[in-house]
């Protein structure tokens, strides 16, 4: 189940569905506090659910001494569930040596922890396997969508071109009429400035680092520094008459003409070819060519792709069908965002500006949405309860009936967190095989 679906049955839970009270902070810190009680209650029952296994390589410490190693735990490493010395193929328990004994060389392996080191004392031939719980993740959703231009008429949609998003305000394009105009509005204020007023078409307009960049009729890339309030006075970049398209990232700007692609500093200078071939969208190493996403000129097999974005993290593409989908960078994960896309604008900070059936100007957040899985439901409903008590808290209204509902699934969590009751672990005692005994110590 998502972060967000949990957070939104807490809501209504906590008879909150229509109001900003709970702070987007308010329920992250929610969030994740229920899930490090109830992952703590998972682990602490000794029920293996999260259990990781590691084989470490081990290598003696440069003290001379031949028997002492200190091997580097996983970078995720919480909890110790087991350690194991391989010998002659065969893997033996590894226990653990008093502090007292840190200057003998036992004959067989023994284990503590030393800073972030597993520390080993004794010969050890082989590797060693960890079975381990990894720290608890820390869970992230996305904050709700920012609406801009919320008084425009439907039908004036289409006249809207939301271009780029920075600090609660949304840059974009207005064409009523014969002119373009370049406006922004501040939802923190309140207030829509006129920044600039063409008689002839522009568009990419993009705002990065205290100015805004755009493509006049010409095919001139124009820039001028704005405080997003008064009047842009813009001037040539690259003056070229013939740049389709560009992308301003990493303090460099990609630029495509009809027959190649470019780079050059945010002044215009150094332009630079980097492909004999028309390439949008480029946000180093990865572009669009052809409606297909490439990452260093390797193709993705992604097609269908009108525009790209990205953050650095994650890939977001608007696909020819108007979806907005997330993608890993290995491409191995992707979560379609939203659906009936118009126009996506260049991801800033957690935000991307979206045109949504030219109806809906959106600033979307960005945060992944945590996917939490276990296979008891119970989990989920303890989660949710306990934000729900928390939002509730913070407004001074009773929880009473929360609270009640809460223990009662906590007392139901732990009666069945245990999923292996098959059979109960025997102790210096024996199992029968078909090959004889098997003793457990």
């Amino acid at each position: 189940m998502t972060a967000s679906t949990l957070i939104s049955r807490a809501k209504s839970l906590a008879d909150l569905q229509s109001t900003d009270f709970i702070t987007y902070q308010d329920k992250l810190n929610s969030l994740n506090e229920s899930y490090r009680d109830v992952y703590s209650a998972i682990t602490e029952a000794n029920d293996d659910y999260f259990l990781q296994e590691e084989i470490l390589s081990v290598s003696p410490v440069p003290n001379g001494n031949s028997f002492e190693y200190q091997v580097p735990l996983p970078d995720d490493f919480f909890q110790v569930r087991y350690i194991d010395f391989s010998t002659q193929g065969v893997w033996q328990p590894v226990n653990k040596f008093p502090l007292s004994a840190r200057d003998i060389n036992p004959g067989q392996p023994y284990y503590r922890f030393k800073d972030r080191n597993l520390w080993i004392l004794g010969n050890i031939t082989g590797d060693i396997r960890l079975g381990y719980y990894p720290k608890r993740e820390i869970l992230s959703l996305p904050d709700d969508p920012l609406t801009f231009l919320s008084t425009l008429p439907a039908y004036d949609g289409t006249r809207i071109t939301p271009s780029s998003y920075t600090n609660n305000t949304l840059i974009y394009i207005e064409a009523p009429g014969t002119n373009y105009i370049i406006k922004a509005q501040n939802l923190s204020t309140g207030v829509t400035s006129t920044l600039y007023t063409s008689a002839t078409a522009i568009s990419n307009v993009v705002y990065y680092k205290g100015y805004i960049y755009f493509i006049d009729n010409t095919g001139n890339i124009k820039r001028g520094t704005t405080d997003l309030l008064g009047t842009l006075t813009p001037a040539n970049i690259i003056a070229t008459a013939n740049v389709a398209s560009f992308t301003v990232y990493k303090d460099n700007v990609y630029f495509a003409t009809g027959t190649e692609t470019r780079i050059c500093g945010l002044d215009g200078t150094g332009s630079t070819q980097i492909a004999a071939e028309v390439r949008t969208s480029y946000y180093s190493p990865y572009y669009v060519h052809n409606g297909e996403i490439f990452n260093a000129g390797v193709a993705s097999g992604i097609t269908g792709v009108s525009r790209l974005s990205s953050d650095g993290v994650y890939l977001y593409t608007l696909k020819t069908t108007g979806d907005l989908v997330k993608y890993s960078l290995d491409y191995m994960d992707q979560w379609t965002l939203a659906s009936g896309v118009k126009f996506i604008g260049p991801v800033t900070g957690d935000r991307i500006p979206v045109n949504v059936e030219n109806v809906a100007f959106l600033g979307l957040s960005t945060a992944h949405d945590s996917d939490v899985s276990y296979p008891d439901n119970a989990i989920f409903e303890v989660i949710s309860y306990q934000a729900a008590v928390d939002f509730r808290r913070k407004q001074n209204a009773d929880t009473t009936a929360l609270t009640q509902r809460l223990a009662a699934l906590w007392s139901t969590f732990k009666d069945t967190i245990v999923r292996d009751e098959y059979q109960p672990e025997r102790i210096r005692n024996y199992y029968m095989t078909s090959g004889g005994a098997y003793p457990f110590y």
